[in-house]
């Protein structure tokens, strides 16, 4: 089985693990990860990383993505999107100067509350788990960033954004919280992911252990060193090696362009980190 990642397209409705257990029948291995799920509602580009790749999603997850998201302006959503329980706030037109406006507010650093329907854990629990049994949930703003957004089509109630945002961003509540602004209420209806990095919806592919896609250079967002024989077996037996550079983060360690280690910078050493030899 050949090691590496598989860009493949999420359709709505089917839930990013029906996709992962696909991928496991097709390709008859167990070893496969994800670097970010979508809501089933949601389509659009997932990385799935293949036996050894599923130690390198990592560093994939951390990457800022970019989608395409509709808005429903009007009404609000307990889950922030369409499947949640829909409620009429207001049937104030807002014009496309105000929404502008109001778009700016969004760029750049923002402090922003994930949905109270999200992953999140409170106290070991998830809270959307908490959250269905009807408990009230307490989730503490955070600190993110918008690299970009700007407005694709607006035909209200629809408003359609692209947004550029870095990882562990929520576009459902970005929805929610434009609505606010408004004060016409939104909710998210449509969500497509097209970028994660480097990788780009353009580049899915059917499920097949030939378009599984190796690791390379330009698809690990971290240093990369080429290193010889000799050092290649020292890797191999987990010694350290010499840190000439002082790279004190995560490098990836080449032998002859096949990735061989993830290693740790020390401030003296390097020190192998996940072998893949």
């Amino acid at each position: 089985m050949k090691n590496g990642f598989l860009i493949v397209k999420k359709p709505q409705k089917l839930t990013s693990f029906d996709i992962i257990r696909q991928a496991r029948k097709i390709l008859n291995t167990k070893k496969i990860g994800h670097a970010g799920t979508l809501d089933p509602f949601a389509e659009g580009l997932l990385i799935l990383g293949v036996e050894k790749g599923t130690k390198l999603l990592e560093y994939i997850i951390s990457e800022d993505k970019s989608y395409i998201a509709k808005l429903h302006l009007g009404k609000n959503s307990d889950t922030y999107d369409r499947d949640g329980e829909i409620t009429k706030i207001s049937e104030t037109k807002p014009d496309i100067k105000e929404i502008q406006k109001i778009l700016k507010n969004f760029q750049g650093e923002i402090m922003q509350t994930p949905p109270a329907h999200s992953a999140i854990k409170i106290n070991g629990q998830r809270a959307y788990s908490l959250a269905r049994k009807g408990e009230k949930i307490q989730i503490k703003a955070r600190k993110t960033k918008v690299n970009d957004i700007k407005i694709l089509n607006y035909n209200y109630p629809h408003l359609e954004i692209n947004v550029s945002v870095i990882s562990g961003f929520y576009v459902r509540s970005l929805a929610y919280d434009i609505g606010q602004r408004l004060g016409t209420g939104a909710y998210l209806e449509e969500l497509n992911r097209y970028r994660i990095g480097q990788f780009n919806i353009n580049q899915a592919s059917e499920i097949s252990k030939e378009n599984i896609i190796p690791f390379q250079k330009n698809n690990l967002n971290i240093d990369c060193i080429d290193v010889n024989e000799d050092t290649k077996n020292k890797i191999k037996h987990g010694q350290k090696l010499p840190n000439p550079k002082g790279i004190t983060e995560d490098i990836a360690l080449f032998y002859e362009n096949e990735l061989i280690c993830i290693a740790k910078g020390l401030e003296h050493c390097i020190k192998p980190h996940k072998v893949l030899i």
